[in-house]
């Protein structure tokens, strides 16, 4: 029997599986580790039925969302082409290989179910739809018969690329490049993301490489950018760095970029800070996993964190997700214990963002989430989800800005 066979069924019980969760977490929303009081936890800023760019357009999405053939079929076309685009068209372009036909087959039962049951889709947030979608993903990958992490030669291209470039500003510029200019860079190396078109990518390798070569030259502007940026809370960011030893939970995001949140954190620990660096348990996308910072750490141009790993002011943890939105409600024990010491988390990139909402999105307002522990942001807008959801904060906020974000602006 082959997986189209299958699939259906299999399509299915993976429904049943990931809604019985979403369903037990609706029953008691609540996470006394993170959120100062028992309010509802949403697991990222939209769901389905109250998403919209207006308040009329969100009201008629939750009245009648689930009915309207327009409404109800836009979601769906637009769930079935990212997966298609985001998902699939890379792996091929890396030369990972699917067959036109079995691709179009599984895309085609995906809708066909999507179809048959989206009235109870439409109660989840994204996060939830975009969990459901990877785990059936990872099923299709292996019947295609690709490796467990078929982003492994990008990545290993991306920290490549970049490793060199570390060891240079380690040796010969970490002792006056100035704090602002360490997190510009931190920030804009947010762009090396396999989510984004390989084009996209390219283009901002590119770029990012001039720009790396300007802040490295003490480039004058770099100190007026970060202090009178709208959108970077730098102040609040240099105050926690400025104070005694506290405990760091810092939270990763892409390969290549790690390189920059490893020169970042070097500078908190000699700060005298504690860092605990959080990654995502198994392989999505271009990720670091915990096994990709451990085989990372084997690097002799990373030998000087040694004696920090030795005496465990540098520690690292698996979050227990193998998601692009965390589902912060399926967390790992380490990471419980790890965000419940933490004096401040830091954390990169879109992804940790949506995963952490700063306000519950209704139809008419929203409503601030308040979290245990004071959280920096860290991120470039590269998606207009992403843009709708820091618009909330931030309305004129455009793709492609940087963002640094302190949750203190909403408590």
């Amino acid at each position: 029997m082959s997986f189209f066979d299958t699939l259906d069924q299999r399509i299915q019980i993976l429904f049943e599986q990931h809604n019985t969760v979403y369903e037990a977490h609706r029953n008691t929303p609540s996470l006394p580790w993170c959120l100062t009081e028992s309010t509802p936890y949403p697991a990222s800023y939209y769901r389905l039925d109250t998403y919209g760019s207006h308040p009329l357009k969100r009201l008629v999405n939750r009245v009648a969302g689930g009915i309207l053939a327009p409404i109800r079929d836009g979601y769906i076309q637009s769930v079935i082409s990212t997966v298609k685009s985001r998902y699939f068209l890379p792996l091929i372009a890396m030369g990972h290989g699917i067959s036109d036909r079995e691709l179009t087959l599984f895309l085609e039962r995906l809708e066909n179910h999507l179809f048959t049951h989206w009235i109870y889709y439409r109660r989840w947030h994204f996060a939830e739809l975009f969990s459901f979608i990877n785990t059936l993903c990872l099923e299709a990958c292996t019947f295609f018969k690709l490796p467990n992490d078929p982003y492994q030669i990008i990545k290993q291209e991306h920290n490549n690329r970049y490793l060199g470039i570390y060891t240079q500003i380690r040796e010969d510029h970490l002792e006056s490049l100035s704090f602002q200019a360490l997190l510009y860079l931190v920030l804009r190396a947010n762009w090396l993301d396999c989510y984004l078109e390989q084009t996209r990518i390219n283009q901002f390798i590119d770029s990012f490489s001039v720009e790396i070569n300007d802040v490295l030259d003490q480039a004058s502007w770099i100190d007026e950018f970060m202090l009178n940026h709208p959108y970077i809370d730098y102040s609040e960011l240099l105050t926690c760095f400025k104070e005694n030893s506290k405990h760091i939970l810092y939270e990763l995001d892409n390969h290549g970029e790690i390189l920059f949140d490893l020169l970042f954190i070097e500078q908190w620990l000699k700060q005298g800070h504690h860092v605990c660096i959080s990654t995502k348990q198994q392989p999505i996308l271009n990720d670091v996993t915990y096994d990709d910072l451990k085989s990372l750490l084997q690097n002799p141009e990373l030998n000087h964190l040694n004696d920090y790993l030795k005496t465990k002011q540098l520690t690292f943890i698996g979050n227990g997700s193998n998601d692009v939105i965390a589902l912060r409600y399926q967390m790992s024990t380490e990471y419980i214990q790890a965000y419940t010491r933490a004096d401040y988390v830091i954390l990169k990139g879109q992804g940790n963002f949506e995963s952490y909402p700063l306000l519950d999105q209704g139809i008419f307002k929203s409503l601030p989430i308040h979290y245990k522990t004071p959280h920096f942001y860290l991120l470039g807008i590269k998606s207009d989800l992403t843009r709708r959801s820091v618009a909330l904060i931030h309305p004129k906020i455009l793709v492609d800005s940087v963002l640094a974000l302190s949750n203190q602006r909403i408590n």
